[in-house]
């Protein structure tokens, strides 16, 4: 699905009228959760466990309730209480658009009823998201509700017009499509973006005092090889001294997003290119210059999908989502919190 797949699937979805009020719906941070044990049930699945599941096939078992796990909310942890037995035939996720403040975010389905053969209205995963869905967010052609407690919107529940829910997370703003997007959100922005935009908007983080720790891993397609684990693969590095953590913040916030399908036009590395040949040279050593960075706020919220490339001196997301803006001495310094040594 290219750039303007997405946009002709997106388009015609949304209701403009409700753009004022879902602006008014931005500002969650003095929301406190009140989810009893019940509802906090084994949200345990990493995002990284889901995309394994939905790709290679298999069965995310139902939990149970009655375990009294309490962990932070998630996209993953929500689709871990749901049973999917099949493995999704159709190429790359389907997108939809949401005004989101002054700008347009791109949503991504990361479960479908569609994906199950049998669906039904009375079906358990029908159950489980109705037990989710919470407060109305945004209503269009279809209706979009936040997660029951959830304190930001980087998870949404779409309930379409024959009642079918579905599952959505937060993918970027979108940054390009100008002129077509903006017939439709007319009073939005269009355009890249640093990340302490998404930081501030979407997660309610004003400073590096906002994130808990930083856990940098080895990319989760590297980890096995032939089935077996991997012994020349890293450790996981849990970053959690304040100055560290600012250290990495003052990185992160500063890059900008170029948004989806643009890993092709931003691919020039901010490293020299003798050093990035050597490092590509030998295709299953590339792993060690590699790392997926999850941050973890106060409020216990995990973002997920940020990676980081020694290879190409720059992080990006799946979905081609492109970041540019470091230099090579914030390259340096990644390379030494993320333990990936060039020489």
């Amino acid at each position: 699905m290219d750039r303007h797949d997405i946009i002709e699937e997106a388009f015609g979805r949304i209701d403009p009228e409700y753009a004022e009020a879902a602006a008014r719906k931005m500002n969650r941070k003095g929301r406190k959760s009140a989810m009893t044990p019940a509802k906090r049930t084994a949200l345990i699945a990493a995002a990284a466990t889901l995309a394994a599941a939905l790709i290679g096939g298999g069965i995310f078992a139902a939990i149970s309730k009655d375990q009294k796990k309490t962990v932070p909310l998630s996209t993953s942890a929500l689709l871990a209480t749901l049973t999917v037995t099949s493995t999704p035939q159709t190429a790359g996720r389907a997108s939809a658009f949401l005004p989101f403040g002054d700008r347009v975010a791109l949503y991504s389905s990361v479960y479908l009823p569609e994906d199950e053969p049998e669906y039904a209205a009375t079906s358990r995963n029908e159950k489980v998201l109705r037990q989710y869905q919470g407060e109305l967010y945004y209503e269009g052609a279809t209706k979009w509700y936040m997660v029951e407690d959830s304190v930001n919107l980087q998870t949404l529940i779409r309930e379409d017009a024959d009642g079918r829910l579905s599952v959505w997370q937060f993918s970027c703003f979108q940054t390009w499509g100008g002129d077509r997007l903006q017939a439709e959100f007319p009073d939005s922005i269009i355009s890249d973006y640093e990340y302490r935009t998404l930081l501030a908007a979407l997660y309610h983080v004003d400073s590096s005092d906002d994130i808990a720790r930083i856990e940098i891993l080895p990319v989760t397609g590297y980890r096995y090889q032939n089935g077996e684990p991997r012994a020349d693969i890293p450790e996981t590095i849990v970053v959690k001294t304040r100055k560290d953590i600012e250290g990495i913040y003052e990185i992160l916030k500063k890059m900008t997003c170029y948004g989806t399908g643009s890993l092709v036009d931003h691919s020039e590395p901010v490293i020299s290119r003798e050093l990035q040949n050597l490092l590509m040279a030998d295709a299953s050593r590339q792993s060690l210059y590699e790392r997926d960075v999850r941050l973890v706020l106060q409020d216990g919220t995990t973002i997920e999908g940020l990676k980081y490339s020694a290879v190409w001196g720059s992080f990006y997301e799946q979905g081609g989502i492109a970041y540019g803006g470091l230099t090579p001495a914030d390259v340096e310094t990644m390379n030494y919190y993320a333990d990936i040594r060039t020489n």
